[in-house]
């Protein structure tokens, strides 16, 4: 018997990245997550969401019963990087697909959907991102806390964009509160 390990979410913009386990041979999964925590403020700078992967394998390794003999195929993301070393199994790293990578991208997009993002049939590319990023920027101040906020080109690139896009919408409304009502608004009158 062999067990494989694929991730969902590591590059979303929002939300845990989950690590999902699955046993070809008895169709049996199980997972959990990386808590989005690991993925803001200096903790993910300094790598601990790798560490928190490696307790995460573990634990499901534990959970699916696994004899320290029973190999493991982990993803080749990097995420797994400190898994390969962290478990007691011979690894192997492949392209994971199939039944697992279904499995654990119905996890994660199931956890978009529970946040109100309008995710459904989107898969995981730059449309998913879009979607995910007009989500943050309807409820800025709410929402952020749901976004990946360690990586880089979040605050470089994007929650400057964010915040850009949002003081011309409030300039906008600003401008047309202050012009009264519409043309239309007042030949109805």
């Amino acid at each position: 018997m062999t067990i494989q390990m694929d991730d969902a979410g590591y590059g979303s913009l929002l939300g845990p990245t989950f690590i999902g386990a699955y046993r070809p041979e008895t169709g049996e999964f199980v997972y959990d997550a990386v808590d989005l925590d690991f993925f803001r403020g200096p903790i993910f700078q300094e790598g601990a969401y790798l560490r928190e992967a490696t307790r995460a394998a573990r634990g499901l390794l534990a959970r699916l019963q696994a004899p320290s003999s029973e190999p493991v195929q982990l993803c080749t993301g990097n995420i797994f990087d400190d898994v390969a070393n962290g478990i007691d199994h011979p690894v192997e790293r492949v392209k994971i697909d199939g039944p697992l990578q279904d499995a654990i991208e119905r996890v994660q997009q199931q956890y978009l959907l529970g946040l109100g993002v309008p995710i459904d049939g989107i898969e995981p590319s730059a449309e998913h991102f879009r979607v995910c990023l007009d989500w943050v920027m309807v409820d800025f101040k709410a929402r952020e806390r749901h976004v990946k906020t360690g990586w880089g080109k979040w605050a470089s690139k994007w929650r400057p964009i964010v915040l850009a896009r949002l003081a011309r919408k409030r300039k906008a409304e600003r401008r047309s509160h202050a012009h009264g009502p519409s043309v239309a608004a007042k030949s109805a009158e």
